[in-house]
């Protein structure tokens, strides 16, 4: 699925001042043409580009899509960044002592999403998940699309797109998709051998077999699985790629490959090498029309499951869970129930667990009863699928198929806050578009304020049969995005000077009260204007990934002085609404001017055209909606800024409200600006943040 260029609203929590004369405080916001940044690539399509980005060392910033569908020239010097890799590294050929290969693809999948990396001279060190910037010159190699990469740039992880299923009489060679899936992540079901022994063109066999439709599947990658003709694959999963003349899908390794029934009658063709897994699967088990469908209480055993929902209470007597096979869609995710006194888990979201148990319907509800869980990993994701609200509302034509599934529904409203108000009951529940019911299995805040009319750019959850409906269940306040986002308006700060001094924990207790910030609050404080660099926008977690790796916040200082301010020594702090001890987010040195900018997001962060200045550790904390602090020390630990907001217990006065979902707090530049005023176009957008009463419910 391409993805479309976006304008997200600004939404900020802003607030008048108690004070009935104007003021306005400090320097405005440098907003000189060289401190601009230019606009990314918007275009995806192929229609042509526009405001392209162009960097100092004359790189075009494009994506994979502009690369593959045609919209930029070959031989262009190009910079795609925030892609994952799909692939190990190998060798292009038995020459390729130092050139290493793989492949990558954009964090949406679908058409013109993947594309060919050759690493010319050198070695990378990548692997599947990793989340990079590739800079090198687009070529076509023998009708290849590919990117001769000349530096290869690791940000980080991220999870995987969900393989694209296509035909594979539709992307074999020549057919009428093949272009638009060269190099994508892809997946094909229900096919058989039909030529076990591919010959190249030198005339040899290489491991290469031919299925269903007239693809080759090639081997890139080892394996142990010998195709012989007449075996009958359930699924292949791989990247499709065009080499020696044809379009061939490369699995990564044998868990790409999932077989049905072998034509021998499931003995080892593997050549003695290893064992072909012929096991359940989470598919099997949702799909009754699936080949391995086991019989209603059978043993079965999944493996190298993700757990999608984490642990809560099933009943007087079992937790529940949802786990998922690792590459989603249709029938890939079900529940999982185990005695409370069984000594299993507790088991969090993204725990990757093998599983024993007794496949059981329980009122229509597919589970596994476990007798044994055993975890084999953590920090797992699983991207939800995207589906129709009334595809899978009670009655749906996709509901059967999604059950289980963690999937995401957009541009919904609320058309019943509560949908058991006839029988008198109040469930914490509600109904959005397409009739699909909401539901509170895991906790999050919007059950209490649930209103007809509120609208969400998305929900995300699990779908579940509950009391004779299908319920979708959030399961944090990340996982709903009321309609509007936030951007960091710190678009016009380059050159802070800023160096990278490392971030640690310096392990600072906080008392519970704060004396250091050298002003006393009354209640009504006579000071009005920020003296030193102070926190300008908090942006909290929790709209892009399910709240996983926090890729929405940010945290934004200025300096709202008319000159600059050594900031040697600096550190920005956060804690917990209601913790003791403060963390380490970023630490700074030199200068920065007078109106400029510092921001400060996740390794992770998806800021758009804008880079951090500085970053933390994605898997460090998350900035909570609900509430929390945030504080700036110079080098002796004299408290410089601080901030507090929803539940948060360090505020200076009273803290900041808690922004809504997909909100920003931000500081206002006058005593009289306006949330209006202040967002993206406003009359007081650039006219800094230098308000500071020490007062936080004030200055925001």
């Amino acid at each position: 699925m391409k993805r479309e260029t976006i304008a997200r609203l600004v939404i900020f929590i802003l607030l008048l001042s108690a004070s009935f004369v104007p003021y306005y405080c400090g320097t405005t916001r440098d907003d000189t043409p060289a401190d601009v940044k230019p606009k990314d690539v918007v275009a995806k399509d192929g229609t042509g580009l526009e405001d392209v980005e162009i960097t100092d060392g004359g790189y075009s910033v494009v994506t994979v899509y502009n690369v593959q569908s045609g919209s930029v020239a070959e031989n262009t010097l190009v910079e795609i960044r925030d892609v994952v890799v799909t692939s190990p590294t190998f060798k292009s050929s038995s020459k390729s002592v130092d050139n290493d290969s793989f492949f990558v693809v954009e964090k949406d999948g679908g058409p013109y999403s993947g594309i060919y990396i050759f690493f010319k001279n050198n070695k990378a060190d990548v692997a599947i998940g990793d989340l990079v910037d590739i800079r090198g010159t687009y070529m076509e190699y023998y009708n290849n699309s590919q990117i001769v990469a000349t530096e290869v740039i690791k940000k980080g992880t991220a999870p995987l797109p969900a393989p694209t299923e296509v035909d594979p009489a539709k992307v074999k060679t020549g057919a009428e998709d093949s272009e638009k899936y060269e190099g994508c992540f892809v997946r094909i079901l229900n096919v058989e051998v039909t030529n076990d022994a591919v010959l190249g063109t030198d005339g040899k066999p290489h491991g290469d077999f031919e299925i269903t439709g007239g693809l080759i599947v090639g081997k890139f990658f080892p394996r142990n699985y010998k195709a012989k003709n007449g075996d009958k694959i359930d699924s292949i999963i791989g990247i499709l790629n065009y080499s020696f003349d044809q379009m061939r899908l490369q699995p990564r390794d044998d868990n790409d490959i999932t077989i049905g029934t072998l034509s021998d009658g499931g003995t080892d063709i593997s050549g003695g090498d290893a064992d072909i897994t012929t096991g359940i699967t989470i598919y099997d088990i949702q799909d009754v029309n699936s080949a391995k469908h086991p019989s209603e209480n059978s043993a079965v055993k999944v493996e190298n499951v993700v757990v999608t929902g984490g642990q809560f209470s099933a009943s007087a007597n079992l937790y529940g869970i949802f786990v998922q096979e690792k590459n989603g869609g249709p029938y890939s995710g079900i529940l999982v129930v185990y005695g409370k006194t069984s000594g299993l888990g507790p088991f969090a979201q993204g725990d990757v667990l093998t599983i024993e148990g007794t496949y059981k319907e329980y009122y229509d509800m597919s589970e596994i009863s476990a007798t044994s869980i055993t975890k084999t990993g953590s920090g797992e994701s699983v991207n939800p699928t995207v589906v129709n609200p009334a595809s899978v509302a009670t009655g749906g034509a996709d509901a059967e198929k999604y059950e289980g599934v963690l999937i995401k529904v957009e541009n919904v409203e609320v058309i019943d806050a509560n949908p058991d108000a006839s029988a008198e009951k109040d469930y914490k529940e509600f109904m959005v578009t397409g009739n699909l019911r909401v539901n509170d299995k895991y906790s999050y805040s919007y059950t209490a304020s649930r209103k007809v009319g509120d609208r969400f750019d998305y929900i995300i959850g699990i779908l579940d049969y509950d009391f004779s409906n299908f319920k979708l269940n959030p399961r944090s306040d990340d996982d709903l995005a009321l309609s509007g986002t936030v951007k960091p308006d710190a678009g016009q700060e380059t050159d802070t000077g800023v160096a990278d001094t490392g971030s640690n924990d310096t392990g600072t207790t906080d008392t519970g009260t704060t004396t250091d910030t050298g002003t006393t609050d009354t209640g009504s404080s006579e000071k009005k204007c920020a003296g030193s660099l102070v926190i300008s926008q908090i942006k909290t977690f929790g709209i892009a990934d399910g709240g996983a790796n926090h890729p929405d916040e940010f945290i934004e200082l200025y300096n709202p002085l008319d000159e600059g301010i050594t900031i040697d020594g600096f550190k920005l702090q956060y804690k917990s609404a209601t913790g003791t001890e403060w963390k380490d987010l970023a630490s700074f040195s030199g200068m920065i001017g007078p109106g400029k900018f510092i921001l400060v997001a996740s390794d992770v962060a998806q800021l758009g055209n804008l880079t951090a200045d500085k970053t933390y550790a994605s898997s460090q904390l998350g900035l909570s909606a609900s509430g929390g602090n945030l504080r700036i020390i110079d080098g002796n630990g004299k408290v410089m800024d601080m901030v507090a907001w929803g539940s948060g217990n360090s505020p200076e006065g009273t803290a900041a409200p808690a922004p809504v979902m997909g909100g920003s707090i931000i500081r206002k530049a006058k005593s009289e600006s306006t949330s209006d005023s202040m967002k993206s176009g406003g009359a007081d957008e650039k006219a800094g943040h230098g308000v500071d009463t020490d007062n936080n419910v004030n200055d925001s």
